[in-house]
């Protein structure tokens, strides 16, 4: 009788069961609909942008490269690939369900999928070394298949598919078995990659080399053979990425800088980061280094140690007899640390050189899973090695597993944007009447991802593509440099002038920050402006308006009354003392009217970056003292009475800010009362010459200038 670990049908169930739970834990099984796309919207990010590229693409007209997007990002043309849209999926279901009517997705079932296929790669690479135990086999392939770098690729949806990684590690296993279809395994991985995404294909590229080596040596296949299977690998990676049209931008243009801060870090097997229940998180030397996240998990590491202990130097198989995928694995390693070896916040050494190829890999600590991946299958092929009885080898697996998912709770708990969305939808019948007389959509600024709020060129996307009409808007892996700073230009140019002779019958869609222009534009009555769902929709004065299709309100914007921003806030109050802190960000809005009051009272205001620390004080208009941080959070402490810069404190007064990357609560606590919020923004408290607190503000300058929370 076929042992039950044998029986054909017990991995893809487990698998697929599995699966299922993790995807209901996450998301909800609702996401498996494939006419259900609200859950993409909401959650905002990368899936809402890679939902959109898709959307776009599934109203494109057919051509070459196939992959060509229409009528998105314009003027640039552009590609389902550089809007990791998973063009391994994209592609079939445009050319078969293009012509579906509603709108669907495909996204829920590629996370089931990959899910499911990194438990099964799992439990047959442990089946392949001689695991037949069916509890360790059900143990260990979810220990290896669902890894915390797996999960927190949520929201990266193609990075997912790290299941190919496993995939190649079971084909080499089996290149020597003459059985296996060897040939034509690492040739449909290799493909698939190129159409999943670039960075796994050069892992599994890179990976696929010693298991050609072994399936040569069973073949005796000569140095011909070697060569040329090898160059029609690389061709045909390069035509699946033409195919794609991976190759519509120039190779600059696909580069894109910060090689070495997006590297792996030495500590990235124990650092959780901050998804640990039980370990705290280790510090990186840069916090871009979130991209070589490969934190094994407690439960593993608890098993790494038994095998630490038990096994000592016996528990890594001899270098010889897999040392092609050692070496492998370590050139992986390497190009993942960087040129910039860094462990913890310390930079071990720097090498200089010069940039042709990394540019286009630059978040090069993705590249460490691989190692990752077989450390994991180590510890488990170790544990089953123990010199123990399989009741104790079942305990260590069950408990390694209890702690794994209690560890990494945050990762596999439902995701917060799943339940309440930050978007708002653009609902007026009005728009209709616009963008059916429109030729293009411009937004100002063009390609901004937030225009009033939150991620909202999705919710604008969605309105305007029906119609078929290009958009400026949209999020891309890789832009034509060029083309986008010239795009930019012009639509500067456009809201300056009201001159729509360079874009005729064009609707210019803009958000309180462009009032000042639109005000200008208005007293020259120069276009029509209506304010629809907090959205200023623009045109020109002899914008055509067809008797089917007549002008959506009678009249138009006279003048404009939003309240008062952050400008008009700061300059009423510059008889005063004037106290900052940053909660979260508060640079990416930030108008030009504020930068200019800044500057002029003496800010370094250009020293705050995305989503940094920043505290001041200005004191009748002009600054007393500042700071600025990228990665730290700041405290200032200043007791009643003290002197700087000619101002003496009113008040004893202890001011925090926390950017995003450090997540403090901000302060601003006057004589031991604390008036800011966790608002995202600029948190502002008034004194008078007194102390005494006349009045506080947040301005969420993530979004606007004008957007006022208190």
């Amino acid at each position: 009788m076929r042992p039950l670990s044998d029986q054909p049908w017990l991995a893809p169930a487990w698998s697929i069961l599995i699966g299922l739970v993790l995807v209901m834990s996450k998301m909800g099984l609702a996401v498996l609909d494939p006419f259900y796309i609200d859950w993409l919207i909401k959650a905002g990010g990368d899936l809402a942008a890679h939902y959109m590229g898709w959307h776009f693409y599934k109203l494109s007209p057919l051509t070459l490269p196939l992959g060509t997007i229409a009528n998105y990002t314009w003027p640039q043309v552009t590609n389902i690939g550089y809007t990791d849209s998973i063009p391994l999926l994209a592609i079939p279901c445009r050319i078969l369900f293009g012509w579906v009517a509603a709108p669907f997705q495909y996204f829920g079932f590629w996370y089931l999928s990959c899910y499911a296929l990194g438990i099964y790669f799992s439990w047959r690479i442990l089946n392949q070394v001689g695991i037949q135990d069916v509890i360790t086999l059900m143990g260990g392939s979810v220990l290896i298949g669902i890894t915390p770098f797996l999960l927190f690729r949520w929201g990266h949806d193609a990075l997912s598919a790290q299941w190919l990684i496993l995939a190649v590690f079971l084909v080499y296993l089996q290149a020597k078995d003459p059985e296996r279809h060897t040939f034509r395994w690492l040739v449909c991985l290799t493909l698939a990659s190129a159409f999943i995404h670039p960075y796994l294909t050069l892992a599994v590229f890179v990976l696929t080399l010693p298991a050609w080596w072994r399936y040569w040596s069973v073949q005796a296949a000569t140095w011909k053979k070697k060569v040329l299977t090898l160059a029609g690998m690389l061709l045909g990676i390069f035509l699946s990425w033409a195919l794609i049209g991976y190759f519509q931008i120039s190779s600059d243009d696909a580069k894109s800088v910060g090689f070495g801060e997006y590297s792996a870090n030495l500590n990235t097997f124990f650092n959780p980061l901050n998804f640990s229940a039980f370990l705290p998180a280790l510090p990186l030397a840069h916090p871009s280094q979130y991209e070589g996240f490969s934190y094994l998990g407690f439960g593993m590491l608890i098993l790494l140690a038994q095998n630490l202990i038990f096994h000592q130097h016996r528990f890594f198989p001899g270098f010889s007899t897999h040392k092609g995928m050692w070496w492998a694995l370590i050139g992986l390693s390497v190009f993942a640390l960087s040129h910039q070896w860094t462990i913890g916040s310390i930079y071990l050494f720097k090498w200089h050189f010069s940039d042709h190829f990394t540019g286009m890999f630059r978040s090069s600590g993705r590249f460490i899973w691989p190692a990752a991946y077989a450390l994991l299958i180590l510890i488990l092929i170790g544990i089953d090695r123990l010199p123990a009885t399989q009741r104790v080898k079942h305990i260590l697996i069950l408990l390694a597993l209890f702690i794994q998912v209690t560890d990494l709770q945050s990762l596999w708990k439902r995701n917060d944007r799943m339940g309440a969305s930050m978007l708002s939808y653009v609902e007026a019948p009005q728009w209709d009447s616009i963008l059916v007389t429109s030729t293009k959509v411009i937004l100002y600024p063009p390609l901004d991802l937030s225009l009033v709020h939150w991620n909202d060129f999705t919710t604008i996307g969605l309105r305007v593509a029906p119609y078929k009409i290009p958009i400026t808007t949209g999020y891309l892996s890789r832009y034509d440099e060029p083309l986008r700073k010239k795009t930019e230009e012009d639509v500067l140019h456009l809201i300056q002038t009201g001159d729509f002779s360079n874009f005729p019958g064009a609707l210019l869609i803009s958000g309180k920050n462009s009032q000042h222009y639109i005000s200008d534009l208005l007293a020259a009555r120069m276009v029509k402006v209506w304010y629809l769902d907090e959205y200023f929709l623009i045109v020109a004065r002899d914008h055509p308006f067809s008797p089917q299709h007549p002008e959506p309100l009678v009249g138009r914007i006279l003048q404009l009354d939003l309240g008062e921003g952050l400008p008009g806030f700061l300059e009423r109050n510059r008889p005063n003392t004037v106290l900052i802190t940053v909660s979260d960000e508060a640079s990416e809005k930030l108008c030009e009217e504020a930068r200019t009051w800044f500057e002029q009272a003496g800010s370094h205001i250009q020293d705050l970056q995305f989503r940094s620390s920043w505290l001041a004080i200005f004191n009748q208009g002009k600054l007393v003292q500042e700071a600025f941080a990228t990665t730290d959070s700041l405290t200032m402490d200043v007791a009643r009475h003290d002197v700087m810069e000619s101002w003496s404190a009113p008040a004893d007064i202890r001011m925090a800010s926390g950017g995003a990357l450090n997540q403090m609560t901000p302060i601003l606590e006057i004589n031991g009362v604390n008036v800011a919020d966790r608002h995202r923004g600029i948190q502002i408290a008034v004194l008078d010459t007194l102390g005494k607190v006349i009045e506080t503000a947040c301005f969420d300058t993530y979004t606007d200038c004008y957007t006022r929370r208190r």
